[in-house]
C-alpha cells in the first residue's frame, strides 16, 4: 500500500506569518493605546444654595476625546475599594450619590492616591462653605509606559521576523 504525500503548503513561510501576525497585534495595541484607553479623569463639583452638591465627571484618552461625560447629583460621599490583592496598582476611589456608586476612574491607582481623592472629597462634602471643588485624576504612567513599550516591542520583533 502506497501513502500518498499531501501537496499542501502554506503561501508563506511561518516566519512571514509570525512576523505579520507580532506585527499586527502590537499596532493593534498601539493603536488601543492612544485611542481607547481612558488615561485622565477630572470630577467638578459645585454647591447649590439649597446645599446639594453637583458634579459633572470626564474623562478623555491620549488624545483627548472623550470617553466620559457624566453629570452626578446629589453627590453625598467617598469610599476607597481594594480591587485586587496583587501588588502595585490596585485601589479605587467610588463616589456616591443616595441611589448609586459610580467609579472615579476606570484604572486603578495606588493606595496613596485613592486615599487621598477620598480624603478630598469627604472634605469638600463636609465644608458647608466651599463651593466649587475639582479633582484630577491620571492613568499610572509606569502602567501606560510599560504597555507602550510592549506594544512597541511586539511590532519590533513582528518587524525583524518579516525583514529576515
Amino acid at each position: 500500500m502506497v501513502q500518498k504525500r499531501s501537496n499542501f503548503s502554506l503561501p508563506f513561510p511561518p516566519r512571514r506569518i509570525l512576523g505579520g501576525s507580532l506585527l499586527g497585534l502590537g499596532g493593534i495595541l498601539l493603536v488601543v493605546l492612544v485611542l481607547v484607553l481612558p488615561v485622565w479623569t477630572r470630577l467638578d463639583c459645585e454647591r447649590s444654595v439649597t446645599q446639594l452638591i453637583t458634579c459633572r465627571l470626564r474623562g478623555a484618552n491620549l488624545i483627548g476625546l472623550a470617553w466620559r461625560n457624566q453629570k452626578i447629583e446629589p453627590m453625598v460621599g467617598a469610599e476607597t475599594n481594594l480591587q485586587s490583592v496583587k501588588r502595585g496598582y490596585r485601589y479605587r476611589t467610588s463616589i456616591f450619590t443616595y441611589e448609586d456608586e459610580i467609579s472615579l476612574a476606570p484604572f486603578a491607582v495606588s493606595r496613596r492616591q485613592a486615599t487621598q481623592a477620598k480624603a478630598q472629597v469627604l472634605e469638600f462634602v463636609s465644608d458647608q462653605t466651599a463651593q466649587k471643588f475639582s479633582l484630577g485624576y491620571r492613568v499610572p504612567w509606569v502602567l501606560f509606559a510599560t504597555a507602550m513599550v510592549f506594544s512597541w516591542t511586539l511590532m519590533g520583533l513582528g518587524y525583524l521576523l518579516l525583514w529576515l
